[in-house]
């Protein structure tokens, strides 16, 4: 199960790219899974977020 991430934590991943708007909004949403289209599949690897651990926990059981 993915969860939502924040977009600073996508920023500093950018580094001296700039990632397209629909992949940034989609990973914001729901930070890894997959993408499916009629020609490729492809595994979306989560950004590494470094936010409070409780917090993420919390947002696991709701």
């Amino acid at each position: 199960m993915a969860f939502p991430v924040d977009e600073k934590y996508i920023k500093e991943t950018e580094l001296k790219v700039e990632f397209p708007t629909e992949y940034k909004t989609k990973m914001i949403k729901n930070n890894g899974g997959e993408l499916i289209s009629d020609d490729y599949e492809f595994e979306l690897y989560p950004f590494f977020d470094k936010s409070d651990k409780k917090e993420l926990v919390e947002l696991a059981t709701t």
